[in-house]
């Protein structure tokens, strides 16, 4: 689940109260007091505080969104899943998976075991950045879950009355159907709820109130290493950590093409629970991999050079093409077939300006097909 102070807004009124408890048998007498003759799906949050809102991470206004990173997350994990489906169930089922494993996106994180949203109602989230010194500097997010010995937690209740019109919606999503290597989810019991205002049903629509838990009396069986399996046990979660690191300069951010001091972050945004990072079978020392290019391309962004003064045809300015890497094996098909007329896929760049013009020019937000002929060395960049 996600970090929970990245998704609700600070409580103007409270929720209704149903009720508190401080053993699991006093959980079950009020949950069953609350699905007597109800049919309903009852799912479950928990939380360190009581809020009035709950939001999703791109919910909310402070959250950083690119369109071309998500869509390269999306393909990274229908890659894993080969995920079959309608296109909605297909794009909300590869969404709701990058949430549960910690990446921000317009889903909420619930479970259908209220003991599982206690464990997380009694446990402080809290996250540090750590910073991998090998040949290449690799920084990552640490995380740890802390037991809370005083005070009252909150467990909040949804209600779904219709669940299978909900799924067929895209506005409910049950990871009980993925693969068993992907562990995580089904420790968890995992379901995700979509938050993404205007559109209704939210997850705030949803919730019928909270239970208040007491902390110093509520004792829990489950611990994170079992809620949050290793990528040894966890064969999703390893996939998505072997996802490469990435080099950022520094020049990017201070503007000065000559640093070429850098570090590294992994391309998809998933964090290390407990010690993992110090397992050698799974630490970062071996088995992390980085992309590495010289620093001239990877501050290709700050270089200018107007492209029609070397390639006739080409119009535009380095600095605004969209860099593309491509494997040694793929360079020697396209040379391979270099007579031969070929479809490249350029997505939306930098401020809406291609970097070749074919006819159509302008300014257009959505990804375009270019024909060209594979010798142009811009066509198969680095």
């Amino acid at each position: 689940m996600a970090d929970e102070q990245e998704l609700t807004e600070p409580s103007k009124k409270a929720l209704p109260v149903l009720g508190r408890v401080k053993s699991e048998e006093e959980l079950e007498g009020l949950l069953l007091a609350l699905t007597a003759g109800d049919g309903r799906l009852l799912l479950f949050r928990g939380q360190n505080a009581q809020f009035e809102k709950i939001r999703s991470s791109k919910a909310r206004p402070d959250f950083g969104y690119s369109e071309e990173i998500e869509n390269g997350w999306l393909s990274l994990v229908r890659g894993y899943l080969d995920v079959q489906g309608e296109p909605i169930y297909k794009f909300n089922f590869s969404m709701a998976l990058l949430q549960h494993y910690g990446v921000g996106t317009n889903f909420l994180d619930v479970t259908a075991n209220p003991l599982i949203a206690v464990w997380f109602a009694t446990h402080k989230f809290s996250k540090k950045q750590a910073w991998y010194m090998g040949v290449t500097m690799r920084h990552y997010e640490q995380v740890e879950y802390e037991r809370l010995t005083d005070g009252i937690s909150y467990v909040f209740v949804f209600a779904v009355d219709d669940a299978d019109l909900a799924m067929r919606d895209g506005h409910l999503v049950c990871l009980s159907h993925l693969p068993d290597g992907f562990l995580r989810p089904h420790r968890q019991e995992g379901w995700l709820l979509f938050d993404a205002p205007p559109i209704t049903p939210n997850p705030n629509e949803l919730c019928i109130g909270v239970i208040e838990v007491e902390n110093n009396a509520f004792g829990s069986r489950l611990s994170q290493d079992h809620l949050f399996p290793s990528p040894i046990d966890d064969t999703g979660y390893a996939s998505f950590r072997d996802t490469p690191f990435v080099q950022f300069p520094v020049a990017l951010t201070t503007g000065n093409i000559d640093d070429d001091n850098h570090g590294a972050k992994r391309a998809l945004s998933i964090d290390d629970y407990g010690n993992i990072g110090n397992d050698k079978r799974v630490g970062h020392k071996w088995q992390d991999l980085t992309l590495y290019e010289p620093h001239a391309v990877r501050t290709w962004s700050l270089r200018h050079f107007p492209l029609e003064k070397l390639y006739e045809g080409i119009k535009g300015d380095i600095c605004d093409s969209t860099k593309i890497t491509i494997s040694q094996g793929a360079l020697e098909r396209l040379e391979k077939h270099a007579d031969d007329t070929y479809v490249l896929a350029v997505p939306r760049l930098v401020g809406g300006r291609p970097f070749v013009e074919d006819g159509r020019g302008g300014s257009n937000p959505c990804p375009r097909r270019l024909a060209g002929n594979s010798r142009s060395p811009r066509r198969r960049s680095s």
